[in-house]
Formats: C-alpha cells, sequence, structure tokens
C-alpha cells in the first residue's frame, strides 16, 4: 500500500492496534497534513479487548480528540 498525500487542507489519520497474550491491548496513530509532514503522534494503552477495539478507540476517542480539541484541525479523513 503506497501513501498518498490527501487534497490540499485536509489531515490523514493513520491508525493501529495491538493485543498482548495476556489480552490487553493498545493502540496508537500519526497526523500527518497534505504535504506529507507529520503534524502529530500518540499511543495509548487500554485495557482488555480484541484488536479492532483498541484500533476503533484509537481512531474515535484519542486521534480525533486530538485533532478537534488540541490542534485544532477540523477537516481530517483516512486511508
Amino acid at each position: 500500500m503506497s501513501w498518498y498525500p490527501p487534497p490540499f487542507g485536509l489531515y490523514y489519520l493513520n491508525v493501529d492496534g495491538a493485543r498482548s497474550e495476556d489480552g490487553f491491548c493498545a493502540g496508537g496513530g500519526v497526523i500527518r497534513d497534505a504535504t506529507g509532514v507529520l503534524v502529530a503522534t500518540f499511543s495509548h494503552f487500554y485495557v482488555e479487548g480484541p484488536v479492532p477495539l483498541a484500533e476503533t478507540k484509537a481512531l474515535l476517542l484519542d486521534e480525533l480528540r486530538l485533532c478537534r480539541d488540541d490542534l485544532g484541525i477540523q477537516t481530517v479523513t483516512t486511508q
């Protein structure tokens, strides 16, 4: 999979999740602008759960909140 820049004025959100053998999960991600510049990164530990739960929490709870509340970014997309 190749990275293609978003349209001008948009930011790309990329997330991933992982689960340990004992069932705990974590997620993290990056935010890049239309030129590919890294704007922010984050990671977060969650309670027990499957990988899709970690990825969903990373995107919906952490990354979108980071964009809106901390960075003032209102227009985003995912790849």
